[in-house]
C-alpha cells in the first residue's frame, strides 16, 4: 500500500527533508512490505522507528529507498503487522 499519511515537507540548509508515521494496514502485513511516498524526489538519507503495541519493534526490518519512495518490509525477525506504527524522516531532494 501506498502512504503519504503525516507527511511534513521542509527546506533545510542544503537538502529538504520529509517525516511522518504510517499506520501499517492488512494489506502491507500481505505484502510482506508497506511502501511510503515521501513526497521526497530522492532519499539520500532515512531513519525509521517502528512501534507495536507501543514498543519499540524495529530489530531487523528490511529498510530500503527507491527514488522517493521509502519500502519496510519484513526483515529475518521483524514482520509487517497492521497496526505496526511506522515513524519516518527521510533527507534528500
Amino acid at each position: 500500500a501506498m502512504a503519504t499519511e503525516g507527511q511534513f515537507l521542509s527546506r533545510g540548509t542544503s537538502a529538504y527533508h520529509a517525516s511522518g508515521a504510517y499506520t501499517a494496514v492488512a494489506a502491507d502485513a500481505t505484502a510482506n512490505a508497506a511502501v511510503i511516498d515521501t513526497g521526497l524526489s530522492a532519499i539520500t538519507a532515512v531513519q525509521v522507528m517502528i512501534l507495536r503495541a507501543g514498543k519499540v519493534a524495529t530489530s531487523d526490518a528490511a529498510v530500503s529507498v527507491s527514488g522517493g519512495k521509502l519500502t519496510v518490509g519484513d526483515g529475518s525477525t521483524y514482520s509487517v503487522t497492521a497496526a505496526d506504527v511506522i515513524h519516518w524522516v527521510a533527507f534528500g531532494n
